[in-house]
């Protein structure tokens, strides 16, 4: 028996059709962007890999998206403000936040 938090995790996982999540992956730091990006690669997700709010935010505006994986410092800039910017976008994509302080 699936809990209501396990199927609403499986549905970012996988499309309407069956198809594996197409996923932002935002992070400044290449090695994080590397390790992330194999390992959801690896399920078979496609991941689309952004180091920067601007290249985010082009992402985003261009591309339809499943989910955003998205790190709370970004250099000089806040994941959080990122955040605001995306919850406001009219695609309501789903985001999970990454920090490793």
């Amino acid at each position: 028996m699936a809990l209501p938090d396990e199927a609403a995790s499986m549905s970012v996982m996988y499309k309407e059709d069956g198809a594996m999540a197409r996923i932002l992956l935002v992070d400044d730091e290449p090695n994080i962007r590397l390790f992330y990006s194999a390992a959801l690669a690896d399920e078979g997700h496609e991941v689309i890999e952004a180091s920067s709010w601007a290249e985010a935010l082009r992402f985003l505006e261009a591309e339809p998206l499943d989910l955003v994986v998205l790190d709370i410092r970004l250099g000089s800039q806040s994941g959080l403000e990122l955040l605001q910017r995306i919850a406001s976008h009219p695609a309501r994509v789903p985001v999970i936040i990454l920090t490793a302080y």
